[in-house]
């Protein structure tokens, strides 16, 4: 019986999770997968720069546990600095599909281009990562990350619940900086938490908070390490899960998600940015529309559940497996 039919029927799914300890892994990945059947987790046990001392040793023992388990499937989001192509290959010869996630192979395919051939299937948040994966003999679809609407939860839809003008969530690095610093002297207010601010990083209850109390809520789409590549990131779905409004940096790719102007809005620069804050801070009926839109098209396309379905029936239907 596929993972596909299983998934459908309500029937159990075993499965071993291999991804590093973090907030975002205990947040997503592994309730996700818990939540259809029983998941066996294996963490990375990286170090201070994010590698492996002993990578084989590690590998044999993802093959080794999961020889021993016999789950129904391997759900990872590993890269080559944690593990060789081997284990994965070993895997399949059990029969037992694998899926390997990658969300920076936009700007840093090099992370996952010595294995990505030895999985089942490459799960890419970017379509024009695909033929990098066709380059490499490895199968792989576009499919970005979900959210979780258990964690992600809708509250403080009514406008007099919002305290904050503008917040903004992640890292400090690129154009972010210059774009807050723009936004603060016009006058409005601006929370940011994340790496690199003077706020410092908020655990996921508090981001869910802010998401909840701001009126707009920022996005911003380029890569750390490349200034012209646009990623799609969790937080994509994650503001919009939290049913905010979500004004996000234009990213093509992202309209393949949501509707611009009507479940999300974009900008272009900062002349574009800075008179769509005034706007939509003024038209609270038009914003808390667009917010209402956004959540509903999350919640029911783009929940981790909605993503395992897509994955199954595409290894059902594309790939011929039915384990």
């Amino acid at each position: 019986m596929s993972l596909y039919d299983k998934l459908l029927d309500g029937i159990p799914i075993k499965t071993v999770g291999i991804w590093k300890n973090e907030p975002w892994g205990t947040y997503n990945l592994l309730p996700a997968l818990a939540g259809i059947g029983e998941l066996n987790y294996l963490a990375v046990p990286v170090d201070r720069n994010n590698c492996v001392k002993d990578r084989v040793a590690f590998s044999d023992k993802i093959f080794e546990y999961v020889e021993k388990i016999k789950p129904d499937l391997v759900y990872s989001y590993v890269r080559n600095r944690w593990v060789t192509a081997e284990p994965f290959l070993e895997i399949k010869k059990l029969g037992i599909p694998t899926i390997n996630l990658s969300m920076d192979d936009t700007h840093k395919f090099y992370l996952v281009a010595d294995i990505a051939h030895a999985f089942t299937l490459n799960q890419t948040s970017a379509q024009s990562s695909i033929i990098r994966y066709v380059r490499n003999n490895a199968k792989a679809i576009y499919l970005p990350e979900g959210a979780n609407p258990k964690i992600h939860a809708f509250s403080r839809i009514n406008t007099e619940n919002k305290d904050i003008d503008v917040c903004f969530v992640g890292r400090r690095y690129g154009n972010r900086a210059a774009v807050i610093n723009t936004i603060k002297k016009d006058g409005f207010e601006v929370v940011v938490r994340g790496q690199g601010w003077p706020g410092g990083q908020a655990s996921f209850e508090e981001m869910v908070d802010l998401y909840s109390r701001s009126k707009i809520v920022l996005g911003f789409s380029r890569t750390s390490s490349d200034y012209k590549t646009y990623s799609i990131k969790g937080r994509d779905f994650e503001v919009l899960m939290c049913g905010a409004f979500y004004m996000c940096e234009k990213n093509p790719e992202l309209c393949d998600w949501f509707k611009p102007n009507n479940e999300i809005v974009f900008w272009d620069n900062i002349r574009d940015l800075l008179p769509k804050i005034r706007f939509y801070l003024k038209c609270e009926k038009r914003r808390q529309t667009i917010a209402c839109m956004g959540h509903f098209r999350a919640a029911t396309e783009h929940t981790w559940m909605d993503r395992f379905e897509t994955l199954f029936w595409y290894l059902k239907e594309h790939l011929g497996i039915e384990n």
